[in-house]
């Protein structure tokens, strides 16, 4: 499947201008021809291309470990963290309750 998927060819420069975007348009098309591969691009393509949100994970949990809460274990961190971070009104209290 992975050989096949190396040497397929493009009849014209639109087909391979699309092909090069490795839109999910493109993947469901061609899922059935390659299943496997398919599976593999939708998994790697789902991630995001920036790195934005990590970026401010990063310095909420900053914010929190300070000089005077410098023992503060790994754990901890990340609950506080998610705390802190998150937006109350998203929420789902009813798991809690």
């Amino acid at each position: 499947e992975w050989g096949l998927y190396q040497r397929m060819a493009f009849k014209t420069e639109d087909e391979a201008e699309d092909f090069v975007g490795w839109g999910a348009k493109w993947w469901r098309a061609h899922s059935d021809k390659f299943p496997h591969v398919a599976e593999a691009a939708r998994r790697v393509l789902c991630i995001p291309a920036t790195s934005a949100s990590s970026e401010r994970l990063f310095s909420c949990a900053g914010l929190i470990l300070t000089p005077l809460r410098n023992r503060l274990q790994a754990t901890r961190l990340e609950k506080l963290t998610m705390l802190s971070c998150n937006d109350p009104d998203e929420w789902s209290w009813d798991q809690w309750m």
